[in-house]
């Protein structure tokens, strides 16, 4: 995926958003190469188990980590984007969020 973005991105010149995703601690001196620094990054949190507290630091994190290495003008939040992390940095950077389609479905917007 990093490949690819990088290729399209910088060698191609195509607009590429990068979906930047982390594991553990030690993922953190890899898992953010080949993203452009000062852009626009998305982050999806449907299906990452933060509902799960230790989940829910972990994810937290990484998400400080990428704000530090990338530092993101403009990051897009796919599912929800209720918690205390993006909190912290939404008077430094713009967050656009999108609901997913099971939050969607669940208040009766959509069909599934």
């Amino acid at each position: 995926m990093r490949a690819f973005g990088y290729w399209y991105g910088t060698l191609k010149g195509g607009a590429v958003i990068n979906n930047v995703r982390w594991g553990k601690e030690e993922t953190f001196k890899y898992c953010f190469d080949g993203i452009p620094k000062n852009g626009i990054v998305a982050i999806g949190t449907v299906a990452s188990g933060l509902k799960n507290l230790e989940n829910r630091k972990l994810f937290s994190a990484g998400f400080e980590k990428m704000f530090e290495v990338l530092t993101p003008k403009i990051i897009l939040v796919y599912g929800s984007d209720n918690y205390e992390f993006f909190d912290k940095v939404r008077n430094k950077i713009q967050i656009i969020h999108f609901q997913s389609a099971k939050d969607l479905a669940l208040r009766g917007e959509i069909n599934e």
